[in-house]
């Protein structure tokens, strides 16, 4: 689980609506909210999986985290919003 950003105190509605979106359209992960953050997860059971599939499914997770973080905080958040969940800066 990879967290991507901070759920904006404005446009909230819009903001889940999008979340939803582009869950619509991911692969093999889902974006979820705890507390007041939105992550990218997957789910997958133990037995059977290989090193190459787990690999695949941390690959996949940071990939995506990485591609919607900025996307997201640059749209809700003007670039603004921490870096991660109990982040400083």
């Amino acid at each position: 689980m990879a967290p991507v950003v901070e759920v904006p105190t404005k446009n909230a509605e819009a903001f889940y609506r999008e979340i939803l979106e582009i869950n619509h359209n991911l692969y093999g992960v889902g974006m979820t909210k705890h507390q007041s953050w939105i992550y990218i997860k997957t789910l997958r059971e133990l037995e059977g999986i290989d090193a190459n599939e787990m690999m695949a499914m941390i690959n996949r997770v940071g990939n995506y985290a990485d591609d919607y973080d900025d996307k997201l905080r640059n749209k809700y958040w003007g670039g603004d919003s921490k870096v991660g969940p109990g982040s400083d800066s």
